[in-house]
């Protein structure tokens, strides 16, 4: 990751803890999943597991799934992806967030 890159994601990165709330409350992990999922994001085994357990609320669900994109995975895109699948399910609460698109070449 470029300097340019690494800003963009740290930004990215802000903009997820600054909504935190806001995302937990408003949206299902369902209708965001497959894009995640697809794009390699989200392992579908770690999805399964998630998704079984019954003892976990949608809002705890939603956290683990916000904690992958900022802790676990520091591919800048990742948030990306998860930005246009919130845009698509939940637009209203995409309209809260300022995520910059990265490319390869970090813009």
């Amino acid at each position: 990751m470029n300097e340019e890159q690494n800003e963009i994601h740290q930004n990215n990165v802000g903009q997820i803890i600054s909504n935190w709330g806001l995302i937990k409350r408003t949206i299902r992990v369902i209708d965001v999943i497959n894009p995640l999922i697809e794009a390699g994001v989200i392992d579908p085994g770690r999805w399964i597991t998630l998704k079984k357990n019954s003892q976990l609320v949608e809002e705890e669900k939603v956290e683990e799934i916000l904690h992958i994109l900022i802790r676990e995975k520091q591919n800048p895109k990742d948030i990306c992806v998860f930005y246009d699948a919130l845009k698509t399910a939940f637009p209203h609460t995409a309209s809260y967030l300022k995520i910059q698109k990265v490319t390869n070449d970090g813009k």
